[in-house]
């Protein structure tokens, strides 16, 4: 886990940049997810891969933990796009979503999008990036 605070004039904001283990026991993701939740007061971004399928639905939950006043970038809406591939050749479009940007307090999303020409991505990360413009 990686954070910054940002000022902004009067604001502050801290940005948590995480990766959660895949292939752990529960017990250490929820190890791992405590110690992000930890970093979630006041006005926060919460973003990495969570290793999660279904890391936000409905209140967001990072590893089994309540992430509480934390909501996922909303102009994503229910599509949920994907932003991995499984393991092997990047021959085809990624297809599942292990990646969130998680925001609270004042922070706004104002757009949200994962870039469909995975093509391009590809050659680089075995997930694509979550690209979120904020307002604070």
């Amino acid at each position: 886990m990686v954070e910054c605070s940002v000022s902004l004039g009067e604001r502050r904001v801290r940005f948590v940049d995480t990766h959660l283990g895949a292939g752990v026991p529960a017990a250490e993701r929820v190890r791992q997810a405590n110690l992000v939740s930890a970093r979630a007061d006041g006005a926060v971004v919460i973003a990495g891969d969570l290793n999660a399928r279904s890391a936000v639905r409905g209140a967001a939950r990072v590893g089994g933990v309540r992430m509480d006043g934390c909501r996922t970038e909303s102009s994503l809406g229910t599509a949920s796009p994907a932003t991995n591939w499984q393991p092997g050749p990047r021959v085809a479009p990624p297809t599942q979503r292990l990646d969130y940007v998680l925001v609270r307090d004042s922070v706004e999303v104002v757009d949200a999008f994962v870039p469909t020409d995975w093509e391009r991505w590809a050659g680089l990360s075995d997930h694509l990036p979550v690209v979120t413009h904020l307002r604070v």
